[in-house]
C-alpha cells in the first residue's frame, strides 16, 4: 500500500533513477499516478498508485487510436512551429536580397508534411464519436483544434463535474482569481489545452463576424455586451474583452462535457449555475452543433 503523498509520488516518478515499475503490469516504468476509487480529488496516499501510461489508458478505456492521436497532434504542433520559424528566416533573407532556392524547397516540403499530418489527424478523428457527432458540426472547430481538445482531455469520465474539467484546463477560479503559473513552478493544469481553447479556438469564433450560423461568434457578442454594460468604468476595455472570451471558452467546454458524457452514457450532473444560482437561460450543446444534436438530452445545460 502506498504511503506517499501525491506530490512525493509524482516527484519519485519524474526522476529516472527512482521511477517505480507499474503497480498493475509490474513491467513498464510508471509515468502516471492512478486513483484506485476513480475520484481524482481524493489524494489519500492509500488511494494512489504508480502506473504506466498503457495500463492507465486501458483502465480509463482510452483506445490506441486516441493514444496515437495525442502523439500525432503534438507532432503536428512541432512541424507547424518549425515551418513558421523556417518561413520567417527565408523571408528575412529574401528582404536582404539573397536567393536561397534550397531553403525555399525545404520550406515547401515542410508545408507538404504539415498538410499530410493534418489529413492523418482528420482521418483518425473519424473514429472518435465525440468528433463525428458533435465537434465536427461546430463552425470554427477544425481537425487540428478538435484533435488537441479530444486527445488532451482523453477520458471525459474522469471529470465528474464541469468544474473539474474547467480546473484541468486552468479556467477555474482560485482565491478569487484565475490561476497563474508562478516562476519556477510547474502548472497544475493542462497549459496546451487552455491555449488551444482560449488562445486558438475562441479567437476563431471571434473572427466569424457576420456569419449567422456561428454560435461561437454570436455568444461572444452577447457576453461582450453584458460585460461592457456591467463593468465599463471599473476595469479596462482589455479586461472586458478577456472576460468575454474566457466566458465563451468555459461555456464551450461545459457543452462539450455534457455532449461527451451523453455519448459515453455517463451521468450528467446539474450545472452549478442552475442548481445553486437558479439560472434558467442556459446554453445547450445543440446551440453549438445545431438542432440535430441531442434530441434525447434530459438535462438542459
Amino acid at each position: 500500500m502506498n504511503t506517499l503523498s501525491i506530490h512525493d509520488l509524482r516527484a519519485l516518478i519524474r526522476k529516472k533513477e527512482t521511477t517505480p515499475t507499474c503497480s498493475v503490469c509490474n513491467t513498464h516504468p510508471s509515468c502516471d499516478v492512478h486513483h484506485h476509487n476513480g475520484h481524482h480529488h481524493d489524494n489519500t496516499p492509500s488511494n494512489l498508485a504508480p502506473i504506466c501510461k498503457r495500463c492507465h489508458n486501458d483502465h480509463h478505456g482510452i483506445s490506441d487510436n486516441l493514444n496515437e492521436l495525442t502523439l500525432l497532434t503534438r507532432q503536428y504542433s512541432d512541424i507547424q512551429r518549425s515551418r513558421i520559424a523556417m518561413g520567417n528566416r527565408v523571408a528575412a533573407y529574401g528582404r536582404l536580397g539573397y536567393d536561397v532556392p534550397q531553403a525555399v524547397e525545404i520550406l515547401g516540403e515542410y508545408k507538404d508534411l504539415e498538410k499530410h499530418t493534418l489529413k492523418r489527424i482528420a482521418k483518425m478523428l473519424k473514429l472518435e464519436p465525440i468528433y463525428t457527432s458533435y465537434l465536427s458540426k461546430i463552425m470554427g472547430v477544425g481537425p487540428a483544434t478538435a484533435g488537441v481538445i479530444i486527445s488532451e482531455i482523453g477520458d471525459i469520465g474522469r471529470f465528474e463535474t464541469i468544474s473539474a474539467l474547467w480546473a484541468y484546463c486552468g479556467l477555474d477560479v482560485r482565491n478569487g482569481a484565475a490561476p497563474k503559473r508562478k516562476k519556477g513552478e510547474k502548472a497544475n493544469w493542462n497549459a496546451k489545452l487552455r491555449k488551444t481553447v482560449i488562445g486558438i479556438l475562441v479567437p476563431v469564433f471571434v473572427r466569424q463576424k457576420g456569419k449567422a450560423n456561428c454560435f461561437g461568434r454570436a455568444y461572444y457578442e452577447q457576453c461582450k455586451q453584458y460585460y461592457v454594460q456591467r463593468d465599463t468604468g471599473t476595469i479596462t476595455p482589455l479586461h472586458i474583452e478577456n472576460r468575454a472570451r474566457r466566458k465563451v471558452g468555459k461555456v464551450f467546454l461545459s457543452c462539450l462535457w455534457v455532449a461527451w458524457r451523453q455519448i459515453k452514457e455517463l451521468p450528467i450532473s446539474e450545472p452549478y449555475c442552475a442548481d445553486k444560482l437558479a439560472h434558467i437561460h442556459l446554453v445547450t450543446p445543440e446551440k453549438w452543433a445545431g438542432d440535430g444534436w441531442g434530441q434525447d438530452v434530459q438535462l438542459k445545460l
